[in-house]
């Protein structure tokens, strides 16, 4: 990820007159009953080496560490560049699922597989049914030693024959995807197509940004983190992922709070002398660690064009009562930005604008992301490597569990919500000059 701070000290809020004070409101946080992941799951996540990128599959996790900063989800990444329904550098697929699927106990597996499996030639029935042949067998492997297990069978990622001279590979992966979707159907299990969602997002880009859009899959086949996001997107939205981070409406006339979604909000007051409006809140979850609007302009593109922060980071502050002018929002006394009141009563997404909750997401995903090239290391101690195929021994293997182990305490504390103080502030005309 990027753009990434240091979490912020909290620091004093102003004194304030004796005006109203607003009772709290507190919600729960969002109906995750549809939700296909729930406290408790072991998620495995099984691919070649787009998801050995460990950026979808990575903000998947995010996602529910984020939102969900309670639960305790137990994950697992077993992409291996190269791999094919076969198998790979990492052993045979029989080997794969015995040793890199199942031994986790999974009760939902993802599967992404196909851009090997083409061979980059054009349509070829014969390849494309040894995939079919091999995705099938292994899809009844997978349900026969873990009874019960959900699997989401994700059509391949596309091979980018937007933004380049076509070679007509894309043409091998849709087909690919078109099975995956006919195996979903056979098994009853889940689907989502990332084919053709990447494929708008190149459309629209190469549309309006065609000096850009070849840099959202800069190799036409590993995508960039742009892209990734709207990769994690498409199979949240498949698993009914709920996209409202908070919703807090404060009425400034009235200094009150009067609609507030997964936070709770206290101590809502008006400062008379500089009509500065503050109030106290917790967030149930923080916002995705996406960069900071404006400062990563190839993963911006990727993001507007997928639609990523209307479908899943939402944090809406909405203040109605507000005189006609400008106004400074602080968080912790920190500046985020200015807004005009007309905005505010119609409501700002504080998502990807540099609050401390921003900040301490980042963190969190810094440390995500730690624990992911830790247990990648596990897994070559395990499965050995092209240089050292033996696994390493019994006592190098145990300390990098606990190194992990050291590492999943660190996210679940880095999840936890904060209290943070919220003021808004008008900004006063420069006077005129003399």
């Amino acid at each position: 990820m990027s753009d990434i701070a240091k979490p912020a000290a909290l620091c004093a809020g102003l004194l304030l007159s004796a005006l109203p004070f607003a009772s709290a409101q507190t919600t729960t946080p969002p109906a995750a009953s549809d939700f296909a992941i729930h406290d408790g799951d072991r998620v495995v996540l099984y691919g070649d080496s787009i998801t050995d990128q460990r950026l979808y599959s990575t903000f998947i996790e995010e996602y529910v560490l984020t939102r969900f900063p309670t639960w305790k989800i137990q994950w697992t990444q077993s992409g291996v560049g190269g791999d094919r329904v076969s198998g790979g550098a990492a052993g045979p697929i029989d080997l794969r699922i015995q040793r890199d699927i199942l031994p986790y106990r999974p009760n939902i597996v993802t599967i992404m597989l196909g851009m090997n499996d083409g061979y980059y030639h054009l349509p070829n029935a014969a390849i494309q049914k040894t995939y079919e042949d091999g995705y099938k067998s292994m899809v009844n492997t997978i349900l026969a030693g873990a009874p019960g297990v959900k699997l989401t069978l994700i059509g391949p990622s596309p091979y980018d024959d937007v933004t380049h001279p076509t070679m007509h590979f894309n043409e091998v992966m849709q087909s690919y995807s078109d099975f995956d979707r006919t195996e979903s159907d056979r098994t009853h299990q889940g689907f989502v197509d990332l084919n053709a969602p990447v494929v708008d997002v190149l459309q629209k880009v190469e549309t309006a940004h065609p000096d850009l859009a070849s840099r959202l899959i800069p190799d036409r086949v590993h995508p960039g983190e742009g892209v990734h996001w709207v990769m994690a997107e498409n199979v949240l939205k498949a698993w009914h992922a709920p996209a409202v981070v908070s919703s807090v409406t404060v009425d400034a006339h009235a200094a009150k709070a009067t609609d507030v979604r997964n936070a709770s909000v206290t101590d809502v007051k008006r400062e008379k002398k500089s009509d500065t409006l503050q109030w106290t809140e917790i967030e149930n979850a923080l916002p995705l660690p996406l960069p900071l609007n404006g400062t990563n302009p190839i993963t911006d593109l990727a993001l507007e064009a997928g639609g990523v922060e209307a479908a899943l980071d939402r944090e809406t502050l909405t203040v109605t009562g507000l005189a006609a002018g400008s106004y400074e929002l602080t968080i912790d006394s920190q500046l985020v930005d200015a807004f005009t009141a007309d905005a505010l009563q119609h409501g700002v997404n504080l998502a990807r604008m540099a609050t401390p909750m921003l900040r301490q997401s980042q963190t969190l995903a810094w440390e995500t992301e730690h624990r992911n090239q830790l247990e990648h290391d596990l897994f070559t101690m395990v499965a050995g490597t092209q240089q050292h195929p033996e696994a390493a021994p019994e006592p190098e293997q145990q300390a990098m569990q606990q190194a992990v182990a050291t590492s999943i305490a660190q996210q679940q504390k880095d999840a936890q919500p904060t209290t943070h103080h919220f003021a808004l502030k008008p900004i006063k005309s420069a006077a005129p000059a003399m």
